[in-house]
């Protein structure tokens, strides 16, 4: 590694054993040190030829991993019997800080009448030396052996993405040489004691340069990269040779933001704080490999759905295979992750990973560097210094609450002001033709007084030293969702007036108790079997009727309103119940059949029911009126100034029961092979009316049609309350959606009742009525979906 003049002073503050966060010797118990003889020992965790450049101190260590807390030091004879603990608790152990130098010093005080003063005289014995030990066996009187079988978990490893280990376990050795007090009444251990941590730390950058491609499909990174930890083990024997047999492996699966830095002019992703791990061997089972996993959010580039998909890489820490050159004991460790290395990763995407999590793609770009963890950098220095702002979830969601918690992570405070200055929310109304609008607004109103009040507000809050952002907002009553956007933004680095400050946009999306989702129906392909058509003068206000709406409605419940019974009016079968109790039931969430399910009128069940299938005159309609003539073939228009023409359309129902059972639409139905349809296999072919207007089907042949739903179920009759509650919904003048389901009556599945859509309420009918079908989708994961509700 080359080494700048800028690193030696960075090696010199790094590798300096931070021996002022030692306890202040006010703090240790009062010894006589003029009747003690002194034991001295240098320590350092440099090697000695790095030591020998006598590096001066220049910065902080940023990561606390050559910080000693507290030190114990044992004396040992060769049989392993112990000979004396002293330690910094016990304050017969001294900490002696170099203010100018690498390596620090310590001394033990024994005081002259302990008979060891006598035993140590004449005597090479062993020295251990053991720094940060936070565990909780006793540790005095234990002969080697015992001494080494210990083992120290370490709960809070690797835990925060932001804050250091306040430091770590580190252990050295060397012989003290024959001991003599001589005329001094001290002895200095020849050898400088070489530590070492039991750790392993694992630092991975990612190339900030991400390009990805999938054969010929080039793919967009949404947003920031997310990394875990699998398969690390936080069990450490004391001292290094003596691994623990069978630790506890954990796994952190949290996804954990990671930082956009520079080093040496090279952009790179990383996490702000380094992963370390003890150690582990997975020769004998590679179940137990520790390895890392990067999630990136990816878009195809120019795709219009926008759909947004996870894409998983698995970071080997090590190399998976022996590669030319390498030496013996770079062989054995392939399998490993040794105490006191540094695995150093840097990587690069360049093709499209995994959808499944648990089975990500190995990184093919990787850099590994595997070394002794001895000779620092800058690089862990150049990730520190970047600021950071991190807004776990950028898309959160209000469910039928007024206020929200959003956990953040910032080393400077955010601009709370200009944050509540860029608030916008926005609603989609859907009118009653079938068009749809954004209302847009900002989240400050003028008051009657001609004062001014915020209707959205975004604070900054903490709790059990976390920070949250405080999202309040009332509950919408227009019945759609609510989308709230503003930025998150940081003050100005009170350091570097020309630094621009980070940020991150957050869209937060607010749902009232009951609320209505819609997207845009794919259709009927085969268009003779729709009703998407009516009469002449049927239309809103005696007009004709156009029926363009092809919006499918979707009403989720949240929270059941006052009378309101939520849960599953079918019982478990594959039809709404016939019965009273059924019919007040209101499914969890459901879709009402767009415009294509428009029926004519039917008798409500198939009991006794005698209405022929097949061809029939439908709705009066001219074709010309088509708005979009790239479908013209699928749906028509009626047209007040053509009449007297009625469209053929074929019907393959005689009841509201067969309309819903056998109904299909868009991603939803059931699945269908070689089922006999009905009309002319190439398109219709047309005549024309007495006005010259192209009307009619007047070619029918078979065909089969063989169809595999996306989202598997029968379509059912709506429930006596669902139609209640449609109606509600579109008559209450705050809601945002003005037509759900047009019309006058509606068959319901209680017998013999429908329900009346100008006067709400009950419609008793032993006659014929329309069908608007329903489809449950609670239990179905439909919301992913490219085409978003």
């Amino acid at each position: 590694m080359k080494i700048s003049n800028y690193i030696y002073t960075v090696l010199a503050s790094l590798l300096l054993l931070t021996l002022s966060a030692c306890r202040a010797e006010d703090d240790i118990p009062t010894i006589n040190k003029e009747d003690c003889y002194q034991l001295q020992f240098g320590l350092s965790v440099l090697p000695p030829q790095t030591r020998a450049l006598g590096l001066e101190n220049g910065i902080d260590d940023p990561l606390n991993e050559n910080k000693i807390a507290t030190m114990d030091a044992f004396i040992y004879d060769d049989a392993g019997n112990q000979q004396g603990h002293y330690s910094t608790v016990k304050g017969d152990l001294v900490i002696n800080a170099a203010t100018n130098a690498l390596a620090g010093t310590a001394t033990i005080y024994v005081p002259k009448d302990n008979p060891l003063s006598t035993i140590y005289q004449g005597h090479n014995y062993n020295l251990y030396v053991l720094v940060n030990y936070h565990g909780t066996d006793n540790l005095d009187g234990k002969n080697l052996s015992d001494l080494k079988a210990i083992i120290m978990t370490s709960d809070n490893l690797v835990q925060s993405t932001v804050k250091p280990q306040d430091d770590f376990l580190m252990d050295g050795t060397t012989k003290t040489g024959i001991m003599s007090w001589a005329t001094s009444n001290n002895y200095s251990v020849g050898q400088t004691v070489k530590l070492s941590r039991a750790a392993a730390k694992v630092r991975i950058r990612l190339d900030a340069n991400i390009v990805i491609q999938d054969n010929k499909d080039i793919y967009d990174v949404v947003g920031e990269p997310t990394i875990t930890f699998k398969s690390y083990t936080n069990q450490t024997s004391l001292f290094a040779g003596s691994p623990v047999p069978m630790p506890t492996y954990l796994s952190i699966d949290t996804e954990q933001p990671m930082v956009k830095t520079a080093h040496e002019g090279k952009q790179f992703w990383a996490r702000e704080v380094p992963y370390y791990s003890y150690e582990n061997d997975w020769s004998i089972d590679a179940k137990l490999r520790t390895y890392a996993v990067i999630k990136l959010r990816v878009m195809k580039h120019d795709d219009p759905g926008q759909k947004i998909t996870d894409s998983y890489y698995s970071v080997p820490l090590n190399y998976l295979a022996v590669k030319d050159g390498m030496t013996q004991a770079e062989k054995d460790g392939l399998t490993k992750l040794q105490r006191n290395h540094l695995y150093d990763i840097e990587c690069s995407i360049k093709q499209l990973g995994s959808a499944e999590p648990t089975k990500p793609v190995d990184m093919p770009y990787s850099y590994i560097a595997v070394e002794d963890w001895n000779t620092p950098d800058d690089i862990d220095a150049a990730i520190t210094k970047a600021h950071y702002l991190v807004v776990k979830e950028t898309h959160p969601e209000m469910l039928n609450v007024a206020e929200r918690l959003v956990e953040y992570i910032s080393d400077l405070p955010i601009n709370v002001d200009k944050m509540n200055a860029s608030i916008r929310h926005e609603y989609t109304q859907y009118n009653v033709d079938g068009s749809k609008q954004k209302i847009t607004g900002g989240n400050v109103v003028r008051n009657s007084d001609n004062s001014y009040h915020s209707t959205i507000r975004v604070d900054t809050t903490s709790a059990n030293g976390k920070k949250y952002l405080k999202i309040t907002s009332l509950t919408p009553n227009n019945y759609v969702p609510r989308i709230i956007k503003f930025r998150v933004e940081q003050i100005q680095d009170p350091d570097d007036a020309t630094a621009t400050p980070l940020w991150k946009d957050v869209e937060v999306t607010q749902y009232p108790p009951i609320y209505v989702t819609a997207k845009e129906s794919s259709g009927n392909p085969i268009y003779w079997y729709s009703a998407f058509t009516s009469y002449n003068g049927s239309g809103p206000g005696g007009t004709a009727g156009y029926q363009s709406n092809g919006t499918l409605f979707k009403i989720t419940t949240l929270a059941p309103q006052d009378g309101q019974i939520v849960g599953d009016p079918t019982g478990g079968s594959e039809r709404t119940g016939r019965d009273e109790e059924s019919n007040k039931i209101t499914s969890p969430q459901f879709i009402v059949a767009s415009q294509w399910g428009m029926s004519t009128a039917v008798r409500q069940y198939n009991d006794n029911n005698k209405t022929p299938l097949g061809w029939y005159d439908g709705s009066d309609f001219n074709l010309e009126n088509a708005t979009n003539p790239s479908i013209e073939d699928k749906y028509a228009y009626a047209n007040s100034n053509h009449g007297g023409t009625y469209s053929m359309r074929y019907r393959d129902y005689n009841s509201a029961d067969s309309r819903a059972y056998n109904y299909w639409e868009d991603d939803y139905g059931i699945s269908v092979r070689n089922k006999r349809i009905e009309g002319n296999e190439n398109g219709p072919n047309w005549s024309t009316d007495w006005w010259g207007t192209i009307t009619g089907v007047r070619s029918y042949n078979t065909k089969y049609w063989t169809h595999t739903f996306k989202y598997e179920d029968h379509w059912r009759i709506p429930t006596w309350a669902e139609l209640a509650l449609i109606v509600k919904i579109q008559k209450d003048p705050n809601s945002a959606v003005k037509s759900l389901l047009w019309g006058f009556q509606y068959w319901s599945a209680w017998t013999g009742h429908g329900y009346n859509f100008v006067t709400p309420g009950d419609y008793p009918s032993t006659g014929t009525m329309s069908i608007r079908p329903v489809f449950d989708t609670y239990d179905k994961n439909d919301s992913q979906d490219s085409n978003k509700w």
